[in-house]
C-alpha cells in the first residue's frame, strides 16, 4: 500500500517554520538580555546619587529657609515684648538693653542651626532616596532579565527542529517504500507475464489447431501462474507445414 506523504510533509514545513521563528526569538531575547545585564552590572558598580529632582531639593530647601525666618520673626517678636514689659534701663550688658541684645542674639543663633539642620536633613534625605531607586533599578532590571528568558526560547527551537528533523526521517522512508513498492510492482508483472508466457507455451499441443493452441496457451499462463508446475514437461517442438498433425490442409501437400 502506497502512502501520500503530502500531508507529512506540509506539517513538516510547518514545523521547521516554528523552529526559524523561535530560533530568531531566542536570538533577539539573548541580545535584549545581554543588553539589560551589561546596564544591571553598570548600575550595581556605580554610585548610586541623588535621588531627589532639581525642582523637589529647590522646594525643599525654600520650605525650610522660609520657616526658619518667620520662626525668628516670631521670637524676636516675643523678646521685643518682653523687653518693653521691663521699662527702661542701664545699658550695660546686665541692664534690660543688653539682656534683650543677649535674647536676640541667642534666638538668632539657634533658628542659624535648626536652619542648617533642616538643611542637612534634605541632604540625607536625598542621597538616601538615590539609594532606594538604585536598589529599585537593580531589581527592575532583575525582572526584565529574567522575563527575556532566551534559554527556554532555545530549547523550544531544539524540540521543534528535532520534530522536523524526525518528520524528514519519516517522509524519506515513506518515499523509498513507495519506491520499493512500485518497482515490485514493475518486477512482479514482468515476471508474471513471463510465466504467464512459458507455461502457455509449454501446454501447446502438436498437432492442435489454432482455435485449440489459443485455449491451450491461455490455459497454461493460467496454469503457470496459479501455481502449477507445468514448466516440467517438456516443451514440445514448434509443428511446422510439412507435419501431418499440423491441422492445416493446404492443397498440393501431403
Amino acid at each position: 500500500m502506497c502512502v501520500s506523504t503530502s500531508g507529512m510533509e506540509t506539517q513538516s514545513a510547518k514545523t521547521a517554520a516554528l523552529a526559524d521563528t523561535l530560533t530568531a526569538d531566542f536570538g533577539s531575547r539573548f541580545a535584549d538580555q545581554t543588553q539589560i545585564l551589561n546596564q544591571l552590572k553598570s548600575t550595581i558598580q556605580g554610585p548610586s546619587g541623588r535621588g531627589f529632582s532639581s525642582a523637589e531639593r529647590s522646594a525643599y530647601e525654600s520650605t525650610a529657609l522660609t520657616s526658619s525666618a518667620a520662626a525668628n520673626i516670631q521670637a524676636q517678636r516675643a523678646i521685643g515684648a518682653y523687653g518693653a514689659g521691663m521699662g527702661g534701663g542701664g545699658t550695660g550688658a546686665a541692664g534690660p538693653s543688653g539682656i534683650l541684645r543677649q535674647l536676640q542674639a541667642q534666638t538668632a543663633s539657634q533658628q542659624a542651626a535648626a536652619l542648617a539642620g533642616e538643611r542637612l536633613g534634605i541632604e540625607s534625605r536625598d542621597w538616601a532616596t538615590g539609594r532606594e531607586e538604585k536598589q529599585r533599578k537593580i531589581a527592575d532590571l532583575l525582572s526584565v532579565s529574567g522575563q527575556e528568558a532566551p534559554a527556554q526560547y532555545a530549547q523550544l527551537a531544539g524540540q521543534e527542529r528535532g520534530a522536523a528533523y524526525g518528520a524528514a526521517k519519516d517522509i524519506y522512508a515513506a518515499k523509498q517504500a513507495k519506491t520499493k513498492a512500485i518497482a515490485g510492482m514493475l518486477t512482479s508483472a514482468a515476471l508474471g507475464a513471463a510465466t504467464f508466457g512459458a507455461g502457455g507455451i509449454a501446454n501447446l499441443g502438436a498437432g492442435e489447431s489454432f482455435g485449440e493452441g489459443v485455449g491451450d496457451f491461455f490455459k497454461g499462463g493460467v496454469g503457470a501462474l496459479s501455481g502449477q508446475d507445468l514448466l516440467s514437461s517438456p516443451i514440445p517442438s514448434i509443428p511446422t507445414v510439412s507435419d501431418p498433425g499440423f491441422g492445416i490442409d493446404i492443397p498440393g501437400i501431403g
